[in-house]
């Protein structure tokens, strides 16, 4: 059992559950809320490392997590928060400029913030591009397969044309000769 498989048991389970209900019920805090969209990541991660679809649920939750009002403005406070923490030096800092002060904070939060959700767009649209290359990868190797398919089953058919076609009595002969084909053929595929 991975160390991944040992850490996504009942407990981690529980306590995502846990999670999600606070945000539903909006009473998470914003160490909730980061621990869920952490939690939700890393189960994204996992799954898309074993390419297991359920990866695109868990993507989804995300999705839906952070698009809601409730996260993006609790994001948005502990931004703002911790841009109060770290002091701000200007050239000119004087009095009659901290409303200016204050209004290039909000701008530079804004800022961040809709760089943030260009990011997540930019990421979102690189991942559903991935998928559809792999879906054409898959579908032309299909394609290819079939084709070949085809014209095995087509060579078959003249071949054995071709026998009965040459000699009345080969049919009994064409019989055996396909019925070991078809051995040979099952060999193959197995």
């Amino acid at each position: 059992m991975s160390n991944n498989q040992q850490k996504f048991d009942t407990n981690f389970y529980t306590k995502l559950n846990n999670l999600e209900q606070r945000f539903y019920q909006e009473e998470a805090d914003k160490q909730d809320l980061e621990q869920l969209i952490l939690s939700i990541g890393e189960l994204v991660m996992f799954y898309d490392l074993k390419k297991d679809p359920i990866k695109q649920y868990f993507l989804e939750k995300m999705q839906f997590i952070l698009s809601r009002p409730f996260t993006i403005l609790n994001l948005k406070e502990q931004y703002v928060s911790k841009q109060n923490k770290t002091p701000i030096v200007h050239r000119h800092q004087h009095n009659f400029s901290l409303p200016v002060l204050k209004l290039e904070k909000q701008a530079q939060v804004q800022s961040d913030l809709n760089n943030s959700f260009e990011k997540i767009k930019t990421m979102q649209e690189d991942y559903e591009m991935q998928q559809r290359d792999q879906a054409e990868l898959i579908q032309h190797d299909i394609d290819n397969q079939m084709s070949a398919l085809k014209k095995k089953i087509t060579v078959r058919k003249q071949n054995r044309n071709n026998q009965n076609n040459g000699n009345p009595h080969s049919n009994f002969m064409s019989k055996s000769k396909l019925s070991e084909a078809k051995t040979s053929d099952e060999e193959q595929t197995k």
